[in-house]
């Protein structure tokens, strides 16, 4: 992500309708550009060393460009974060969530539930869900992978798209 803040230098984000931002070894399927501010995948399983609650999916987001202008400005408060122990800057996931909600706002974020990935050499998320929902059902409840999930889990993980 510290390339694209850089390349703020090259280009502003809000002469664009849609900005996407992707990790160079994230695949996705399924995915659609939606409205929304900003729109990040949706967690399909628990996201392991944090709570989805907790975190973001920081692989992927898109969304209008005055928005992510503003995700992308993340590199500029990382020290002040740290400083004031306002997230975690070992862990990408908490540290993009306490960003954002501490700069940005959470009301701006909208969870694609539809989108599917997976990084290099791993499995899709999806296909990590059907392990979990063999294995550990008990873990796919913390995490809402669609619209009913998440509103059983009280909606309160974000607005859905």
């Amino acid at each position: 992500m510290y390339c694209i803040y850089l390349g703020l230098s090259l280009f502003d984000p809000e002469d664009y309708d849609v900005v996407v931002k992707c990790r160079s070894d994230f695949s996705t399927k399924n995915f659609n550009i939606k409205d929304g501010d900003i729109v990040i995948p949706a967690w399909k399983v628990h996201p392991g060393p944090c709570e989805p609650e907790d975190s973001y999916v920081d692989y992927f987001a898109h969304g209008k460009g005055y928005w992510m202008k503003q995700y992308f400005k993340f590199y500029e408060k990382i020290k002040e974060m740290h400083d004031n122990d306002w997230g975690d800057v070992s862990l990408g996931e908490t540290l993009i969530k306490s960003y954002i909600d501490r700069y940005i706002g959470k009301d701006h974020i909208k969870f694609d539930y539809d989108m599917d990935w997976m990084l290099r050499n791993e499995m899709w998320a999806s296909d990590y869900r059907r392990l979990f929902e063999i294995g550990d059902p008990d873990k796919l409840l913390k995490v809402p992978a669609t619209e009913k999930d998440a509103l059983i889990l009280g909606g309160n993980l974000g607005s859905q798209v």
